[in-house]
């Protein structure tokens, strides 16, 4: 059987909890808007590129998903976030304010990852939570929290309330 949860965090600064459902890493913001981190991925990519096909090939998916991903990013967050102009995808300047925090929670995924494999490597761990009290009622961190704690007995938290 394949672990619901594998890891979890709460970034007091941007007020948004991170975890993995089988692998595929979320963040849910306290407006609850839920993003995959491939999706973050992908958009950081394709500024980088500004072609949703080699953004596509750089975070390992075809273009189809791609564009669909793209858009339902875009759908989710209210707003357009990029544009098609001369065959070129550029961001607007709405964009533009997510790419930084795009980029600060993908490398925060990655070092989940490592944090998951040092955990599974060397056993316990301590891992320190903090966050508003509204965040630690929440049903989704409770459940998030216990599923963690089966999977990873020898692991503690210090959870901080803000």
């Amino acid at each position: 059987m394949r672990p619901l949860i594998g890891h979890i965090s709460f970034d007091v600064d941007s007020n948004t909890l991170a975890f993995q459902i089988h692998n595929i890493p979320y963040f849910i913001t306290q407006k609850n808007e839920v993003a995959t981190i491939r999706q973050l991925k992908l958009l950081s990519a394709l500024v980088e590129t500004g072609s949703v096909t080699t953004a596509a090939e750089q975070v390992g998916i075809t273009q189809p998903a791609a564009s669909k991903s793209l858009a339902s990013l875009q759908q989710d967050a209210g707003f357009r976030i990029y544009t098609k102009r001369n065959n070129r995808i550029l961001l607007t300047q709405k964009g533009l304010s997510l790419l930084d925090e795009a980029k600060r929670l993908v490398r925060m995924a990655d070092d989940f990852d490592g944090i998951v494999a040092d955990i599974r490597e060397r056993g316990a761990q301590r891992i320190r939570i903090a966050a508003t009290q509204s965040i630690f009622s929440s049903s989704a961190f409770a459940n998030g929290l216990k599923d963690f704690s089966d999977q990873f007995p020898n692991v503690r938290f210090e959870i901080e309330s803000t």
